[in-house]
């Protein structure tokens, strides 16, 4: 709070001042002057901190974080000796913002005197009298919420009689009056005023004091029945709670109610009564605390219509347009008058409103409104009405009655059919802009309007705020504000196994998970019963321990049963008469899984369900310098699955929430083949039916070795690729090629979802940096011809160089890129048995065909392929694909050996 006070000094009090400024000057050359008894070397000014009840909260501006007082610029203060006229003194310099002034040096200007007195703020009255100093009380004004800054002119301070001790004369000042502070939460709109209403005249507005009684207090003059605070910048867009601050004198209301009111303009909408049981007491702050604040406060005579969230048959309502500015005069030519509702309330004070109310009533599915008159509104163009508006006398002339639903933003659809034809459908009560007129018409199906429920049960409008809570177990959590209409509620948990709530609403956590806390409120005279739930998350503490989740298979349980059967029983020279492959793609016995051609994930088991930011992260090092990988944890969820990690590794893991640590493992993986989850939805235009050629085994020039993870990707074209998918391939993955296998005719944007085998779009951009080759290859005569060869091996080959991965693919990533796959592969020395196993992992993704190593039920290039590549000079599969590179297509030596450097261990 800001102690400023506005002083007007009469032509008087300005001549005492300069006499007082005039003595200071002089007094400064004999500091230290002995005045009799009383050498005044300093004065010093402390103000005592608000007496604290429960509930009150000090915020702002000259309060510190206790609500203790501090002293502002223009805070001015009166001393008073045993005899004679005051002296003041300006807070200013280095004394600004503290709680304790202290003026050194002397120079004061005192009178010699036994005893002084002190009070604020100044009276500028040249014959005020120290044993009645007046006190006036005003209406306020607050600008924003919890303001205290409006309450400085009124904020009145006495001191006791004090004397001067070893040269110092300190004052402490004690506070007149007392703060009330209603504390309301209100519904969105502008408000204007808070009123507190007494039931006869017992605020002061105007008294005085006596600064030399033994225990001053405010002796009141005049009185009133209220205390108005005016409010600034009081426009909220969504429920707010508010808290109010009104200065008075200590009164006593024991037992009688108080009317909390709150205006919109000079309309009342709500109240509250609040009573206490004891009397106000001088330097505290009253927490007027309102709760169940949405009561309507009518005027005498007046009507209150309030905007409906459900239709009651047979209520009176007026009919107002979505967008709460016009208000249905019933006349057919669509006419309106404008509309004022203020906080989802129109007031009618002088009953000019009666005009336009209609009635709803309703029998079973079908809806009419009855305009004052008794005749029923329908739609028909048939009259040559603009608007398609027009009466009949009586229900059953009614042919088409409206159906009602509601939609966007709370508004009412009454549509039907016109009245002489049954074909069109949607003919919507709504307004229409562009003709300035209310309508029944199918272009404003979408549009609708709003009803206002004349005197008749409201909504309670129950909400908590927060509307979720997290708290550890062993804590209490916090009690969110339930704010709307009720007297009483009831409150239960949806699981007692994970917290308890008693009648209060006070909570007491069980054990961790996620609960919801929900108040009932009854239905009454006056409102429909409502209700409102809060999410109660709880959770243990964070914890330092490592924990350790063991070891994943990275293999889906039909990938591990293939390989398991076809390592064994396929060979090098039985492709054309030996798969497998049938019975494990095709079998019902595997239907459990939603993707064959994915891997299976590390499920992450969290202790504690997550919250919107719960992370969790994946590491290489246990110092946990830098993540490979980190994903956002669905809300609630207690575990996290992590996708396309490499097999026969260790990993550490963290999850955080709000960046804090709370938990922190590491696991290890195991596998054979590394699938990759690119995409959720199974299509083919979207980087479906991918793998790794990592941790392949191989026998390069006679030598055991193993392809690295990480540099060669196949699968499906990436034409439809989301900005997550691409995030998911660059950034992960690290793939810096796009090799192209389709035949490149065109380039579309106008492709289906699944991409086009005729049509292609480039993955690369500035974006995401990534290269692009697409030689085009649309028969087997392509894939063998020297120059587009070439180019796909020396795209591969080059990004290799760089440290990045190539991603090569056809339409489904089947034949051109497993004949590509095959040659690759058998460079780096991977046999012809382990060649077409990887061909036939093709059949495990939906977004092909099957694809068996024998080349039945179909075959598009890879029979063709590996006898072409077997009909190659050399000893060995690799040999012969050596050679062909080298001497028919054109690839050096030293550039294949440089590509097995970089990519075999």
């Amino acid at each position: 709070m800001r102690l400023s006070y506005l002083i007007s000094a009469s032509t008087a009090l300005a001549a005492v001042l300069l006499c007082c400024s005039c003595q200071k000057d002089r007094f400064s050359e004999e500091s230290g002057k002995d005045y009799g008894q009383s050498v005044i070397r300093s004065i010093s000014f402390d103000v005592d901190p608000f007496n604290q009840e429960e509930g009150y909260v000090a915020t702002k501006s000259t309060y510190d974080a206790d609500g203790n007082f501090y002293f502002a610029a223009t805070d001015t203060v009166g001393i008073f000796p045993d005899k004679g006229s005051q002296v003041y003194f300006n807070i200013a310099g280095e004394d600004v913002g503290k709680r304790t002034v202290k003026f050194d040096g002397g120079g004061w200007a005192l009178k010699e005197s036994r005893s002084y007195w002190s009070y604020s703020p100044l009276v500028g009255e040249f014959y005020l009298e120290k044993d009645r100093i007046p006190v006036e009380y005003f209406d306020l004004t607050q600008s924003g919420n919890e303001s205290l800054d409006h309450i400085s002119p009124v904020d009145y301070l006495y001191t006791d009689e004090r004397s001067v001790q070893d040269g110092s004369l300190s004052f402490v000042y004690h506070r007149l009056n007392c703060i009330l502070r209603p504390r309301v939460t209100l519904p969105a709109g502008t408000y204007s005023k808070i009123v507190v209403q007494a039931e006869r005249d017992v605020f002061v507005s105007k008294g005085h004091y006596d600064l030399t009684a033994d225990a001053p207090s405010i002796i009141g003059d005049e009185f009133t029945d209220h205390l108005t605070l005016y409010l600034e910048n009081a426009t909220f867009t969504e429920e707010t709670a508010f808290v109010g601050n009104l200065m008075t004198a200590p009164v006593d209301i024991s037992n009688m109610p108080l009317k909390v009111i709150i205006y919109s303009g000079e309309t009342p909408l709500y109240y509250y009564t609040y009573e206490r049981t004891s009397p106000l007491q001088a330097n505290t702050p009253y927490g007027l605390v309102c709760d169940g604040l949405k009561v309507l406060l009518g005027e005498e005579g007046a009507s209150i219509y309030t905007k409906a969230s459900s239709v009651t048959p047979g209520g009176i309502y007026l009919i107002v347009d979505a967008e709460d500015k016009r208000l249905f005069t019933g006349a057919t030519n669509g006419s309106f008058v404008s509309a004022e509702p203020a906080n989802n309330i129109i007031v009618d004070k002088d009953g000019s409103l009666a005009g336009y109310e209609f009635t709803v009533e309703n029998a079973g599915s079908n809806y009419y409104l009855r305009f004052n008159d008794g005749k029923y509104l329908i739609c028909d163009y048939s009259n040559n009405g603009a608007a398609g508006l027009a009466y009949v006398g009586s229900q059953s002339e009614v042919t088409y009655p409206f159906a009602l639903t509601t939609g966007e933003k709370g508004a009412f659809f009454f549509s039907t059919t016109q009245k002489n034809n049954s074909s069109y459908t949607d003919q919507v009560l709504y307004y229409k802009a562009a003709d300035g007129a209310f309508k029944i018409g199918g272009s404003g199906r979408t549009i609708g309007v709003h009803l206002y429920l004349k005197d008749g049960k409201q909504e309670r409008g129950l909400s908590f705020n927060p509307s979720s809570v997290t708290c550890t177990i062993g804590s209490i959590p916090e009690k969110p504000v339930l704010s709307g209409v009720f007297t009483s509620v009831s409150y239960s948990s949806s699981d007692t196994r994970i917290a308890t709530v008693d009648s209060d609403g006070n909570v007491k956590p069980v054990a961790p998970g996620i609960v919801t806390i929900t108040a009932t409120a009854e239905e009454d005279d006056e409102y429909n019963s409502g209700s409102a739930a809060y999410t109660l998350r709880i959770i243990n503490a964070p914890s330092e321990e490592w924990i350790d989740l063991g070891t994943f298979s990275l293999e889906n349980r039909a990938l591990q049963d293939y390989l398991d059967e076809a390592t064994v029983s396929y060979s090098d020279t039985d492709d054309a008469t030996n798969s497998v492959m049938q019975k494990y793609a095709t079998s019902p016995a595997y239907s459990f899984l939603d993707r064959k051609d994915c891997p299976s994930p590390v499920t992450i088991t969290l202790a504690n369900p997550a919250s919107s930011s719960t992370v969790v992260a994946v590491y290489e090092d246990e110092s946990l310098t830098s993540p490979i990988w980190s994903q956002n944890v669905a809300v609630n969820s207690t575990v996290s699955d992590v996708y396309n990690l490499i097999p026969g590794r260790k990993y550490y893991y963290t999850v955080t929430e709000d960046a804090t640590v709370w938990e922190k493992g590491y696991f290890e993986t195991s596998g054979r083949r590394r699938m990759i989850k690119v995409s959720d939805v199974e299509r083919k235009g979207h980087a479906n039916n991918c793998r790794d050629l990592g941790g392949l085994e191989v026998t390069d020039k006679g030598v055991r070795k193993t392809v690295k993870y990480g540099y060669l990707f196949r699968g499906t074209n990436m034409d439809k690729t989301t900005d997550a998918e691409k995030y998911i391939l660059t950034g992960f993955l690290n793939i810096g090629m796009d090799v192209d296998l389709r035949n490149g005719a065109s380039n579309s944007a106008g492709m289906n979802d699944d991409g086009n085998n005729s049509c292609y779009q480039p993955f690369n951009s500035a974006a995401y940096n990534v290269g692009y080759v697409n030689p085009g290859f649309n028969s087997f005569a392509d894939l063998t011809t020297n120059d587009k060869v070439r180019r796909v091996i020396t795209a591969i080959f080059e990004t290799a160089k760089t440290g990045k991965a190539s991603y090569f693919h056809c339409y489904i990533g089947a034949d051109r890129t497993g004949y590509f796959a095959m040659l690759i592969e058998g460079l780096l020395g991977v046999s012809e048995k382990d060649c077409s196993i990887d061909y036939e992992l093709t059949s495990f993704s939906e977004a092909t065909e099957l694809r068996y190593r024998t080349g039945m039920p179909r075959d598009y290039y890879f029979r063709q392929g590996i006898e072409f590549l077997r009909g190659q000079a050399g000893g060995t599969f690799q040999d012969k694909i050596e050679n062909y590179l080298v001497n028919t297509v054109g690839i050096s030596q030293a550039d294949i050996d440089g590509f097995k450097r970089i990519v075999l261990e």
